[in-house]
């Protein structure tokens, strides 16, 4: 039998919820949570692979408290790698002429370009 490796997969979404939503007596956002966190099964070929939850973390992206912003040209959520504390879950990105921009929309020759 063949040796077994364990592979931690780590998937991040992204929830735009307003500040109702987000903090209403309902809790919308432990509802998602819930629902993204069941253990899961994947058809692969003719190969079933069981999916275990492992663990959940959330972060409610403020550009005033945290290093993140929007890429003023795409949109994306992204956090400046050439700053203290970038959030790895976030596309890498960097300032360009005082502007953000995520790793996909920085010039060519950036060293963070994708």
């Amino acid at each position: 039998m063949s040796k077994k490796e364990t592979t931690l997969i780590k998937v991040t979404y992204i929830v735009e919820l307003s500040n109702n939503e987000a903090t209403s007596s309902d809790d919308m956002l432990d509802y998602i949570t819930s629902k993204l966190c069941n253990d899961k099964k994947v058809k692969i070929n003719d190969k079933e692979i069981k999916l275990k939850w492992n663990s959940t973390t959330s972060l409610i992206l403020d550009p005033k408290y945290n290093n993140c912003g929007k890429c003023v040209n795409c949109g994306a959520w992204t956090t400046d790698c050439e700053k203290i504390d970038p959030i790895s879950v976030l596309k890498n990105g960097a300032v360009v002429d005082e502007k953000l921009l995520c790793n996909e929309c920085l010039p060519e020759n950036h060293p963070w370009a994708f």
